[in-house]
């Protein structure tokens, strides 16, 4: 967990196309009042009712971090100042679903600005190295510093930016991988011209390129036309079959499918793909979950139902610490249509204390195993970037199963997960905070609570394979155990 006490941000903005606009969002400076008042409607909507504000935190350590932050506010500040500070709240509760957000004028201001990074850069055991092989600055290159703040700080200061469970720390990497652009502008602020100081290789001399800021509108649709090396997710769910190696390989990208018609396209592809593998007689199955964000139980459990045998409860058992939503007048307008299931949904908990209901047995739903159940040798890729529910299938997994995991920690827990979201906005400054209302604990045995799903071979991401575009985990998988 990094430090609590506040950075010093400064959001530079001069030679930004808007020019200075004190009536903009991103200059305004809001009153310490208002401040103050929008950290106390925090305080109270996730103090009653984020179902994991006390998992990793005691009562007085989550009093220790508000009254500090409370305290730290003497003047008025901009609102990615403020921010910053109710950031580094959510940060402390250790909770992947758990976000702030800026209000979309936020966005609205700051996307024609040219003062953003332009280069992709990828976290390779910490340190940064460029993404992109159509840059002033050779695919590979290690970059040491950036406007002569040196990588490690930077590291350092935007992995808060991106929240996991517990104590995992890989999926922490996405806040550089994927959105690296964005979340510099919010630690070190916006500038001109960026000053790269960089090494070709770990002999080389350093150098140095400049180069000028782009849009972030403009950073966002060609990331991936810059990017060199990321996982594809043009296509949710896939199935490939490798006769040579008698084997086949399903990836599976995500598990949400939000409509009835998206839900049993999956279920058909699961239902035509294990029949396909067991008509052929496939003897090794991989599992690539690389990159799943999570989804819904119904996908998590389909797929989880061709590969355990034997009957699952979708959950151990489900918390919340609520009878009734309360600041709901701070509900954001998408979620205020929850207001009145939130409010009944305690009928289907039994209340063991003031502050904790906890979901009836019943009410869990059991998965029966499939007919055409996979019995052969079974793989799992994973890495930092599975979460919530992706999270949760490859718990259950090596729980119930002799599956051979390869990859990383996931970045979501192995043993419990907060989740059912409603977001509010702070009446001030407008910032939206995304609060999970129930924490879900996983049918699994084998517990290590605050960590992600370890793997059995771990393989991380190296300059080589950067440079190379290599898939180590597949290679390691074909090459060193099946082929032997």
């Amino acid at each position: 967990m990094k430090s609590l006490f506040p950075l010093l941000l400064i959001i530079f903005l001069a030679g930004c196309s808007l020019g200075e606009n004190k009536e903009d969002i991103t200059y305004k400076k809001f009153d310490t009042a208002e401040l103050k008042e929008d950290l106390k409607i925090l305080r109270g909507i996730i103090t009653d009712m984020h179902a994991g504000a006390y998992s990793y935190n005691t009562a007085a350590q989550l009093d220790h971090i508000f009254d500090s932050i409370n305290l730290s506010i003497g003047n008025p500040l901009t609102i990615t100042e403020f921010y910053n500070k109710v950031n580094r709240i959510i940060e402390s509760l250790r909770c992947i679903h758990s976000e702030a957000g800026f209000p979309d004028v936020f966005f609205d201001s700051i996307n024609n600005r040219p003062v953003f990074f332009p280069t992709p850069v990828v976290d390779i055991n910490d340190r940064l190295y460029v993404n992109s092989d159509i840059q002033k600055i050779p695919l590979g290159a290690e970059i040491m510093s950036i406007n002569s703040i040196s990588a490690k700080k930077i590291i350092d200061s935007l992995r808060t930016y991106y929240h996991t469970d517990g104590y995992s720390n890989e999926a922490k990497k996405a806040a550089i991988d994927e959105d690296f652009a964005y979340n510099f502008f919010l630690a070190f602020g916006g500038a001109k011209t960026y000053t790269v100081a960089y090494k070709k290789n770990s002999n080389s001399r350093v150098e140095r390129k400049t180069f000028f800021g782009e849009k972030l509108k403009d950073i966002d649709e060609n990331i991936y036309d810059t990017r060199f090396f990321y996982f594809a997710n043009d296509v949710d769910y896939d199935l490939e079959i490798n006769d040579d190696y008698n084997a086949a390989t399903i990836t599976i990208r995500t598990f949400s499918f939000n409509t009835y018609n998206a839900q049993q396209a999956f279920n058909n592809f699961l239902k035509n793909s294990f029949r396909l593998i067991k008509q052929s007689g496939i003897k090794n199955l991989i599992i690539d979950c690389r990159n799943n964000s999570g989804g819904n139980y119904s996908a998590t459990y389909s797929l989880l139902s061709y590969l355990v045998d034997k009957t699952l409860p979708e959950s151990d058992s489900v918390f919340q610490r609520f009878e009734k939503l309360s600041f709901t007048q701070y509900i954001a307008a998408e979620d205020t249509g929850n207001i009145a299931d939130e409010d009944t949904a305690y009928l289907s908990y039994n209340r063991l204390s003031n502050r904790l209901y906890k979901l009836i047995d019943l009410n869990i739903k059991r998965w029966e195993p499939q007919p055409e159940i996979f019995k052969g040798r079974l793989f799992v890729i994973i890495n930092g970037h599975v979460i919530s529910a992706a999270a949760t299938f490859a718990s259950v997994l090596k729980d119930n199963t002799k599956a051979y995991f390869v990859g990383e920690e996931t970045g979501g827990a192995c043993d419990a997960h907060n989740a059912s979201v409603i977001s509010f906005v702070l009446p001030n400054t407008k910032i939206k905070i995304d609060v999970p209302l129930r924490r879900y604990y996983q049918p699994v045995v084998n517990r290590l609570p605050g960590r992600g799903v370890i793997p059995d071979k771990a393989i991380s991401l190296t300059r080589e394979d950067l440079i190379g575009n290599l898939d180590q985990p597949i290679s390691y998988i074909f090459d060193s155990i099946i082929v032997k």
